[in-house]
Parts: structure tokens; C-alpha cells; sequence
């Protein structure tokens, strides 16, 4: 029995279900109880806590993570490392990794496939522009949401490359079918890392196989440094031109020659799904106008030493029999060059020998058209076009069909006939608008269209009702391609809940108000054991209601140490109603409930610092008591002011 199923961690997190095995942790599924929601918790196992390089890991993930806030990489809510245990905890992604996806639709169409990677490059730009290269790009590290939103998790060896650029001699740390070949060498690393294994990923949505593959990781690694990959289109003919073009960029062994940053091949796959004919011309591309590789590997010579063996014993036995057949092979030979020579005379004349030999016709299909009509590899060939026509399985500008087949023998300058494709027919965008969304989904999928949708507030539209989409009604659209579905989510709650900032740094928290549509309001700095800029208390309780775009005050470590966490109980009047307390320090607030005086009799301040405050305590805004309070000497409180007969 797992010793941790069950059990209250921290005394808010109630652990439940083991959903993940990791290489130096296990991640449970957890209730939160103070915000009454689901997360997932991260715990390292028993057996690295006293392992410095695991202990290492295990923060620096907890540290990269808290420093990046990405619609596209998991969120984190909380961390704790004591003696005992250390776990963090992060957002709940009911979904499944990308590598399940993979491996249980085996090829993914290129739209899919530049629709992940798209959100992938995002997220890898967002941590890259934070100074974080991740290191460890997989399937397996990605999670796919039912609604098709993109998860980038697991930055367990993640690098701060902007504050360490050491030579990795951790050696290959990282997935080694993924890894990058100055990874695999325990090279320098750096953003274009991610990149080439973001490559290997697309290579293997969209062929079904790995770039390289082997009994043994190190022989994997090897092939890495040393090996180029086939080209996609060798795998798979479906495969595009150009996302076989940006495949094999991001994928060169010389990080010079990829992509320089994840924008730039984010802005690439953007272009091509814009225009899905569309060819890069790439500079300094060393798979510019090369030929397709075959990756066969090279004939074995023949052995020397047994070669000359056999031909001296071949000599020595020609020598003992030409003693008696010297006169019979010379009568032969005279006999067999005549007859040869009258029969080629004849054939000469007759024109056999005029004609050309015979060669094989190379398989066009999927080719661009534009890019190989005057290749040399061809010219022994006439390649002409005959028509263009709509194809739902080849892009625009690549050929379609072939005559004669692939594979035929034929005479050199045979015509080969080709056919190029005209890409998907364009079919109208039809009008969705102010229908239900489940017979809007149903309607553009039998359409044969991808469907994303985006779930917005609006005051006039009923819930589950399409608002809008993009492209617009009537507009012509590729088969296959996105359709974006706005639905109402009915009129917009003026209230939310306040998240729970404790802990989390000062950027992250004013990030997590933003997305909740909330503000970062005034911020001031106390002396605290926690680090720097971590936030210790907030003037709004976690979970209050207020209305959107209220402002929540904060106070933050100064990062001072010698800091206490101090109690301080305050004893209630006689009130039979409603309440709001607030507790000042120095005058900044620092805690504010609302209770019911009937029930409750005395009311907690908890803050940490040192030294001696003024404390004041507040009902309705009106003061109920005032305190010198000494943090080195909590039993040593002094009343300065004590009003409770007011409010009795």
C-alpha cells in the first residue's frame, strides 16, 4: 500500500489516486481543501531525498516552473522541501500525453500535427525568453486536453541557460531518441536544443516512426551525432513539402543551421498552414537539392587475404592444365572471337545496338512539381504536365499521378506524364451562428473541418450557443482545415473568488490575478524567512468573493532573515451579527475576514516578522483594540488601547 494515499499533506492536500510513475518521482491526484479543487501533486521518492543531484532536480523544477506562467505549460500552485518529503503541486490536466496519442493513431495529418507543435514552440518560447531551456522535449512530456490544448510539463532538468552555461557533464541528460547531438556529445546547450527534439516529435507525428531507432540507448545516441535522418516524405509520400523542409531545418546536426529561436519555426508552420503550397527556400540548408537519402548501409568489401588465396590456387591449377588443353583452348578462342564478330557485324547493321538500355522510373508522387522538373537526378527522363486537379491527399504544386508507374524499366527520354495537385477543394464556411453547439460541431465535421472551440461571456447569448466564427459564414475554406466556434457561456458572474498567492512569487502572483481578472494592487515589503519577493500574506482571504477588477493588496518578503511567524489572539465582544474584522501592522492591512459575532468569540492574526508593531484590530472599520506586539517576545503584549465596550 502506497504509504501516502490518503493521507492529508501539509494538512490541506488530500492524496488520492497514484496517476504517474516518474524517474525520480510518483504524482498523485489530490483534493485541495482550502480552494476545493483538484490538483496533482509531485512527490520525490523516499529513496533520493538525501541524493544531492535528485534534491537539485526536484527544486530546479519547482524553480523553473514557478518563473513561467504559459497558457501551454502546467501551473504550479504550491512547494514544500523539508526533511520528510518535498513535493509541488500543480494544476490537474485530465487529458492524455502526446505519445499515447500518437502510438494510438499511429500518423497524424500534417493540420494535427502543426496544431500541437505550434502550442508546443509557444510554450518553449515563453520559457526560453525567461532564460529556461527545458532539455528534455518528448511525447511523453506533453499533455493533450480534451479540448485540444497543449500542456508542457516535467521541467525536472530544466537549465537556467542565461545564468549557467557549464558544459553539461551530467552527460546526456534527457531522452535519448529526442536528445539533440551536441546533448548526446554533453555539449554546451541552449534554446536550439529544444528546437531539434520539438523536430524528432513532428518527425514522428507525421511519419509514425522515429528519425532513429536501436537495441541500445548509446547506439540511439550515436546515430544522433552522427547519422542524418530520412526525410519525412521518404517515410511517409503524404507527408507535405514543406513540413518535410521544416522537419529536416530544425533537425541539422549544427545548431547554426536550425531554426535560431522557437518563433522563427513557429512562424514557419504558420505560414504553411496559411498556405499549405508553400516551398522554403532555406539558407545554408545542407538538404537543399540533395537527393533523398536511403540510409542503406555500404557493401561489404571482399576479404583480401582470401581473395589472393583463391586466385593463386585458381593459377596454380590452370597452369597444370593448360599441359593438354593449351591447343584445344587456343582452336576455341579463334573459332568463338569469328563467330562473335560476324554476329555483332550483323547485329550492327540491323540497329539492335543503337538502342538505349534500360532504367527504372523513380517514384514522383508527392514531389514538387516547381522543384524537380529540371532536377538532373531526372533528365534522363521527359516529365510532362498533363493537368492539375483537386487532391484530398496532396498538397498544392506536388504531383499527384504518374504514367508510367514508379519502378517500370524503360528506354531513357521516356515521357512520364504527371499530374499536379490543385490541394483540397475549397468547400463554404457554413452559417453556425446562434445554433446549439454540439449540432454545430456535428454539422462542420461531417464537413470534414477540425473544430476549436473558444468559451466566452456574453450578456445577449444563451449558454452553449454559438456567438461567432472564424472564418465567417460563406467564406471559402480548405477541407480539413481549423474552424474556430466562439460559445457563450451565458452572462458573465461579476464575482470571483480571490486565489490563494501565499508562496508564490511576486510576478507569478500578479500573473495569476490577471488571468482571473483581477489586479495587482499595492505591494510592501516585510522581513520574512521566506525568499525574496515570495508572497506572505494578502489582504483579500483565498477563496472571498469580490467583483472583477477589484485590486488585491499584497505583502512580499523583503528576504531578510530572522524573521518569526507570529499568533496573535484577540478576544471578541458580545456581538450577535455580522462582522468585518481587519488587523493592521504599522497601519498596512495584513488580515480581513468577515464573520458572525454570535458563534465565534476570538479571532487569530498570524504574520511573520521580528521586532516590535503597533497591531491594531478593526471591526467595521472602527477601532476595536490596539497592541504594542514584540515577535521576539510574544507573551510580553501590551494593550495600548482596548475599546469593547463600544460594541457591546
Amino acid at each position: 500500500m502506497d504509504k501516502y494515499i490518503g493521507i492529508e499533506l501539509g494538512n490541506r492536500y488530500k492524496i488520492g489516486e497514484l496517476i504517474g510513475i516518474g524517474g525520480m518521482s510518483n504524482v498523485y491526484k489530490a483534493f485541495d481543501m482550502k480552494t476545493n479543487r483538484i490538483v496533482a501533486v509531485k512527490i520525490l521518492r523516499d529513496e533520493y531525498l538525501t541524493n544531492p543531484e535528485f534534491l537539485k532536480r526536484f527544486k530546479n523544477e519547482s524553480k523553473a516552473l514557478t518563473a513561467i506562467a504559459s497558457p501551454n505549460i502546467v501551473n504550479v500552485y504550491d512547494v514544500s522541501f523539508n526533511e520528510t518529503n518535498q513535493w509541488i503541486v500543480m494544476e490537474y490536466i485530465d487529458g492524455i500525453t502526446l505519445k499515447e496519442y500518437v502510438q494510438k493513431k499511429k500518423i497524424l495529418n500534417w493540420q494535427e500535427s502543426v496544431y500541437f507543435t505550434a502550442q508546443i514552440l509557444r510554450a518553449l518560447q515563453h520559457a526560453h525568453d525567461r532564460g529556461i531551456v527545458h532539455r528534455d522535449i518528448k511525447p511523453q512530456n506533453i499533455m493533450l486536453l480534451k479540448d485540444g490544448t497543449v500542456k508542457v510539463m516535467d521541467f525536472g532538468i530544466a537549465r537556467f541557460a542565461r545564468n549557467d552555461n557549464k558544459t553539461m557533464t551530467d552527460k546526456a541528460i534527457g531522452s535519448v531518441h529526442y536528445i539533440s547531438p551536441e546533448q548526446a556529445k554533453g555539449a554546451n546547450i541552449d534554446e536550439k536544443t529544444d528546437i531539434y527534439s520539438v523536430g524528432v516529435m513532428l518527425f514522428e507525428m507525421v511519419t509514425g516512426r522515429l528519425p532513429f531507432d536501436a537495441d541500445n540507448p548509446v547506439s540511439v545516441a550515436l546515430k544522433q551525432i552522427q547519422l542524418q535522418p530520412l526525410r519525412p516524405k521518404q517515410v511517409n509520400a503524404m507527408v507535405p513539402t514543406g513540413i518535410d523542409q521544416i522537419i529536416m531545418k530544425s533537425m541539422q546536426k549544427d545548431p547554426k543551421n536550425r531554426y535560431q529561436s522557437a518563433a522563427e519555426m513557429l512562424n514557419d508552420l504558420l505560414a504553411f498552414r496559411q498556405n499549405p503550397s508553400k516551398v522554403f527556400n532555406y539558407e545554408n540548408d545542407v538538404f537543399k537539392n540533395q537527393k533523398l537519402q536511403t540510409n542503406k548501409s555500404t557493401n561489404m568489401q571482399p576479404n583480401k587475404s582470401n581473395t589472393n588465396k583463391l586466385q593463386t590456387a585458381s593459377k596454380s591449377n590452370n597452369q597444370k592444365q593448360m599441359s593438354w588443353i593449351k591447343m584445344l583452348m587456343v582452336i576455341s578462342c579463334v573459332i568463338f572471337f569469328m563467330t562473335l564478330a560476324i554476329v555483332g557485324g550483323a547485329l550492327f547493321l540491323s540497329g539492335i545496338f543503337t538502342s538505349t538500355k534500360n532504367i527504372t522510373v523513380p517514384d514522383l508522387l508527392g514531389e514538387n512539381y516547381e522543384l524537380i522538373k529540371d532536377e538532373p537526378e531526372y533528365s534522363k527522363f521527359n516529365i510532362q504536365l498533363v493537368t492539375t486537379e483537386y487532391s484530398e491527399k496532396y498538397a498544392t504544386g506536388e504531383i499527384c499521378e504518374q504514367e508510367p508507374k514508379a519502378g517500370r524499366p524503360v528506354k531513357e527520354n521516356t515521357i512520364i506524364k504527371v499530374k499536379v495537385s490543385k490541394g483540397q477543394k475549397n468547400i463554404k464556411m457554413p452559417d453556425i451562428v446562434n445554433k446549439e453547439i454540439q449540432i454545430a460541431i456535428s454539422e462542420l465535421k461531417n464537413l470534414g473541418l477540425n473544430v476549436k472551440t473558444i468559451n466566452i461571456f456574453d450578456d445577449e447569448v444563451a449558454k452553449d450557443v454559438v456567438i461567432k466564427t472564424e472564418p465567417p459564414a460563406e467564406s471559402d475554406i480548405l477541407l480539413g482545415a481549423e474552424v474556430t466556434i466562439y460559445v457563450s457561456n451565458g452572462a458573465e458572474n461579476k464575482q470571483i473568488k480571490v486565489p490563494d498567492l501565499n508562496k508564490f512569487s511576486l510576478e507569478s502572483a500578479q500573473k495569476m490575478l490577471e488571468d482571473m481578472k483581477l489586479q495587482l494592487g499595492a505591494v510592501s515589503y516585510i522581513n520574512s524567512d521566506q525568499p525574496k519577493d515570495v508572497v506572505i500574506r494578502q489582504n483579500h482571504a483565498p477563496g472571498q468573493e469580490v467583483e472583477i477588477g477589484e485590486a488585491v493588496d499584497v505583502q512580499v518578503s523583503s528576504g531578510e532573515q530572522g524573521a518569526k511567524r507570529c499568533d496573535l489572539k484577540v478576544d471578541l465582544p458580545n456581538m450577535a451579527e455580522e462582522v468585518t474584522l481587519k488587523a493592521l501592522l504599522d497601519g498596512e492591512n495584513i488580515q480581513q475576514e468577515t464573520l458572525d459575532l454570535t458563534e465565534v468569540k476570538e479571532w487569530h492574526v498570524q504574520f511573520i516578522s521580528k521586532g516590535v508593531h503597533k497591531v491594531q484590530i478593526m471591526i467595521n472599520d472602527k477601532l476595536l483594540k490596539e497592541y504594542l506586539f514584540d515577535c521576539d517576545k510574544p507573551d510580553n503584549l501590551t494593550t495600548v488601547e482596548d475599546n469593547t465596550q463600544d460594541f457591546e
